[in-house]
């Protein structure tokens, strides 16, 4: 059994999602101990290295929320390797 006593109460942003319950009178993340973590936009940003230079990679949500899908950037959608490309079509 999880013990979630340490556990934080939920960010504003899990309100919807399928791993939350009610402990003590607040509610709770079944999947991690401070998931307002996962929406902080203060949180180190990543950064890829591409063609076109370095390229910030912002995930400010929850990996694991039920209730929400991020969207593709701008930069990201459409791109396509040449390479496998020509291998699809093969």
């Amino acid at each position: 059994m999880t013990d979630y006593t340490e556990s934080k109460e939920i960010h504003e942003k899990c309100v919807g999602c399928e791993r939350i319950f009610e402990a003590e009178g607040t509610n709770k993340c079944e999947a991690y101990a401070d998931p307002s973590y996962w929406w902080d936009e203060k949180r180190k940003i990543k950064k890829i290295k591409t063609e076109d230079g370095d390229v910030p990679v912002v995930n400010f949500y929850c990996p694991l929320a039920t209730h929400y899908t991020p969207e593709a950037s701008a930069k990201t959608k459409g791109k396509i390797n040449p390479i496998k490309a020509s291998k699809r079509k093969a």
